[in-house]
């Protein structure tokens, strides 16, 4: 069978939607829901790559690029992540995840992409290197212990958000950083917020006159008590070392008083230049054997987007955060 690839038609969403229902048991009416505030939203709708494979008139295969800006030196580049990519279980291992990848070739020039990006999971690891991506870095996860007695306390959401209040408006990253960052511009959080508004999100911002530490976290609970405190990005206005790490012993401290909180975790580029790998292990992170994948593709000067080293990560930089 030769799978027809094609751009994506707002007909097929029901039949996209039926894809993600078999494979992962999400309810398909919530899913078309996702696609309509991802994928539609006025922010992201011109801007994305959406791809299907059709057997006939049959959707097999989905795939999509969505516009996801990372800065540096001043520069906002023209990148996308890779995301959502699924093909029907009775069509693998023909092929076809291959030829939904290759479609981007063929418009890269007209779309003016500066460089694909992906964090895999380890089922299309392999497909994206046989496709000319690089796995530069992982994102490695640091944990610390908050509170022991968190595990006999229940999670309390009121508590959390009044230690840990949100800020919808938070401090604007620069764009003149020397390390590629996903940029923070008001239109780019917007849609976020968008298609987030159903997550739970807390922040910290630690001062010292008119120095600040940002930090936006998350709850996971895992087997119903352990309750972790997720750091999915970290905005500092001045990277001293020991101002940054007070910034750390005062958000330790409001954890703690959350009662709640079994432990804090982060995941971050070791080869990040910040220095806040040196700054975690001082504080007595443990370092965990789980990392996230983080995958490039350029379409010029690899060098340049090939560095680990210039590149700034969190856990926040994934779509689903």
């Amino acid at each position: 069978m030769e799978a027809e690839i094609v751009s994506y038609q707002e007909h097929m969403k029901d039949e996209v939607a039926g894809l993600f229902q078999q494979q992962y048991g999400v309810d398909k009416s919530e899913f078309s829901e996702l696609m309509d505030n991802f994928y539609d939203h006025p922010y992201q709708k011109n801007k994305c790559i959406r791809v299907v494979a059709l057997d006939k008139e049959k959707v097999i295969g989905f795939q999509s690029f969505f516009y996801w800006p990372y800065a540096k030196n001043g520069q906002i580049f023209n990148s996308f992540q890779s995301g959502n990519s699924l093909v029907h279980p009775d069509y693998r291992g023909e092929g076809i995840f291959q030829k939904l990848l290759l479609y981007i070739e063929t418009n890269r020039e007209k779309l003016g992409i500066d460089f694909l990006i992906g964090f895999p999971i380890e089922a299309s690891k392999n497909s994206l290197l046989r496709n000319g991506w690089t796995n530069i870095l992982d994102l490695y996860w640091y944990v610390k212990i908050s509170n022991p007695l968190s595990l006999i306390l229940p999670l309390n959401h009121g508590r959390l958000s009044r230690i840990f209040p949100f800020r919808k408006n938070q401090r604007e990253e620069t764009t003149t950083a020397d390390s590629f960052r996903l940029t923070n511009e008001h239109s780019f959080s917007e849609w976020r917020y968008a298609y987030q508004r159903n997550n739970r999100y807390y922040t910290h911002e630690y001062r010292e006159g008119s120095q600040a530490v940002h930090f936006t976290m998350k709850i996971r609970v895992q087997k119903f008590f352990i309750k972790e405190l997720i750091i999915g990005n970290i905005i500092v206005s001045e990277g001293n070392p020991e101002f940054v790490r007070r910034a750390f012993a005062d958000l330790f401290k409001k954890a703690f008083s959350c009662g709640c909180i079994s432990f804090i975790s982060i995941a971050l580029n070791r080869s990040d230049p910040s220095g806040l790998i040196q700054i975690i292990e001082s504080l007595r992170f443990k370092g965990l054997n789980r990392k996230i994948y983080f995958m490039v593709k350029p379409f010029s000067n690899p060098s340049y987007f090939l560095n680990p080293s210039f590149w700034q990560l969190y856990r926040s930089d994934i779509d689903t955060w």
